[in-house]
């Protein structure tokens, strides 16, 4: 267990180390998920200040998971509030491995990290305040071997057209 710790935090550090130099990221958080499971309760709230209305930005939704998770794809919802209080919810399909099992996402030992897309060179509607509320919506609860999962919002490297 102590192995675990300790390399789960020279993970995390060295994430950290990989994404604090990238200019072009507006938000990036990751929420480490309770040891006994992700329940369909255990909401995770990612609350940020969009600038730029007229900006294109990737969304991206990062997930950090053991090699033995069981399945190919992680289904969640995201609820996304808009400043104007108004809201929107998403059934998003994350997937994870092909289908000979080989992990889309980076692994090391029995940890994997990865990173999806689900909305490239969008703008937001609107600026001001967003919160967006991630649940997991898979069959299983609570669902097991997720450790963490996160959120990031960066600007788009294409110009725009």
């Amino acid at each position: 267990m102590a192995n675990r710790f300790i390399f789960l935090t020279f993970f995390s550090a060295l994430l950290f180390l990989f994404t604090a130099c990238n200019r072009d990221r507006l938000y990036e958080t990751n929420i480490d998920i309770p040891s006994k499971g992700w329940d369909y309760r255990d909401s995770l709230k990612f609350e940020m200040t969009i600038p730029d209305s007229l900006t294109h930005y990737n969304f991206i939704l990062n997930i950090r998971h053991r090699d033995v998770y069981e399945w190919q794809n992680l289904y969640v919802k995201l609820h996304t509030i808009f400043p104007d209080k108004s809201m929107e919810t998403k059934e998003i399909n994350l997937p994870l491995c092909d289908d000979a099992g080989a992990w889309y996402g980076d692994c090391t030992g029995d940890i994997c990290f990865a990173r999806v897309f689900i909305k490239e060179r969008r703008r937001f509607p609107m600026t001001g305040k967003y919160t967006f509320i991630l649940e997991q919506d898979m069959r299983t609860n609570p669902l097991q071997n997720v450790f963490a999962m996160g959120m990031r919002i960066e600007e788009s490297a294409k110009k725009q057209p």
